[in-house]
């Protein structure tokens, strides 16, 4: 079963059950992770989800202020560029 929003926090059968447990149990796990790291880091902590599953979880996480689905990625492009300064870039 993909991970998907689905149309109710509360299932009529055993499938929607653990779509929704399954789907609202990970939103909730990612928001107690940022309200533990802002603790930690500092209320002002900009938040930005990166990944696959990012645009899927945004929209239901106040706390997210931009989805970078390829931040990963981009970030190794820009460490390429640093220790590659002379050479073309790659398309």
């Amino acid at each position: 079963m993909p991970l998907a929003r689905p149309a109710r926090a509360v299932g009529g059968d055993t499938r929607m059950c653990l779509q929704s447990g399954a789907y609202y149990g990970f939103v909730g796990q990612v928001e107690w992770l940022i309200r533990r790291a802002c603790a930690e880091l500092g209320e002002e902590t900009r938040v930005v989800a990166a990944g696959g599953l990012a645009p899927l979880l945004a929209p239901e996480i106040a706390r997210i202020e931009a989805v970078e689905p390829a931040l990963t990625l981009e970030g190794l492009r820009l460490v390429w560029r640093a220790a590659h300064p002379t050479r073309p870039a790659l398309a």
